[in-house]
């Protein structure tokens, strides 16, 4: 589930990466009736990378430390930010979050009895 672990890591870099190049503001300005496009870090400033730095390294962790434990705690994390951030950026992080829910569970020792 190794594999897992590290598409979750790849998926949360590529939507940082595509959420401070794919402009998602429109911008309107009163004196001129023209739209303008923004990114999201010409709208928030350097702060945005700290945002977009959170579910990245919460997704690193389990792939630099690749225990079952550190999986489903990260998958957590993640499902966590998904949804205290859903209404900003938060729903993006969902396919990271969901595949490394699965590396951990699908990795969980079974116990016979």
């Amino acid at each position: 589930m190794k594999i897992l672990a590290a598409i979750s890591f790849g998926l949360a870099v590529a939507v940082s990466c595509l959420l401070l190049i794919v402009p998602t503001y429109s911008v309107t300005s009163s004196e001129s009736p023209v739209v303008r496009h923004a990114t999201l870090l010409e709208v928030n400033g350097p702060q945005a990378l700290f945002s977009l730095a959170i579910p990245v390294l919460i997704a690193l962790v389990p792939v630099l430390i690749p225990k079952c434990l550190m999986r489903i705690i990260s998958g957590l994390l993640l499902a966590a930010f998904v949804v205290l951030g859903g209404f900003t950026i938060g729903l993006f992080y969902f396919p990271s979050a969901f595949l490394m829910l699965m590396a951990g569970l699908l990795s969980a020792p079974v116990r016979k009895r």
